[in-house]
């Protein structure tokens, strides 16, 4: 579709990977997908996209789930920052799942990063509904939780040869959930995490 619109379809497999990650599974092309994109001006992106997933998990491969999502992202330059040419960038995203029969779980994110010269600060905040964190026999399984994380972080990157840049960085977060998955993952719960990252430019 021409001006702001775009449109897209797509066929893929559903099932998730198996846990031989070094190989090709075989495709199947039983799912499908399609996603609206309106993109009014430069700083603005919005989409809205939904999924039919055939047999995604490998512990319940007779459920299928339709995924429905939305999301906004925004650019803003600044260029009188104390920071001298600065870029904001910000996205809003929920998405739901709905299996074969009815249940739903929600997700939400909000992401922003600032990037000034060769230096990246980002932070996120995320929230999901869980229902896989218990199998049989415990009592707890099938049951839904909902899941939360804030992070943030720091990656610095350095050119290393022509159009390729090297960034070292890191992260912490904490997760929220309820008390009942206390005595499973701990009262507390929290991540500390480097990286490096290549980038092509």
């Amino acid at each position: 579709m021409a001006g702001p619109l775009k449109l897209d379809a797509s066929t893929f497999t559903g099932r998730e990977p198996d846990q031989d990650r070094w190989a090709f599974d075989r495709p199947r092309f039983d799912s499908r997908s399609v996603r609206l994109t309106l993109n009014p001006t430069r700083e603005w992106s919005m989409q809205v996209s939904r999924g039919w997933i055939v047999s995604p998990e490998q512990l319940s491969p007779g459920e299928n789930v339709t995924r429905t999502t939305a999301s906004v992202s925004h650019s803003l330059p600044l260029t009188r920052s104390p920071l001298g040419e600065a870029l904001w960038q910000s996205t809003v995203a929920w998405g739901r799942n709905r299996g074969t029969g009815g249940r739903t779980g929600d997700a939400w994110l909000a992401e922003g990063s600032l990037t000034f010269g060769s230096n990246v600060i980002f932070a996120r905040a995320e929230q999901a509904d869980k229902d896989e964190l218990f199998t049989a026999p415990s009592p707890l399984a099938g049951r839904t939780f909902r899941v939360g994380e804030v992070s943030v972080g720091y990656v610095r990157y350095r050119s290393v040869a022509p159009h390729l840049k090297i960034g070292v960085g890191g992260l912490g977060g904490v997760y929220t959930y309820p008390e009942a998955l206390s005595a499973a993952y701990g009262s507390h719960s929290a991540e500390l995490m480097g990286f490096v990252r290549f980038k092509i430019t």
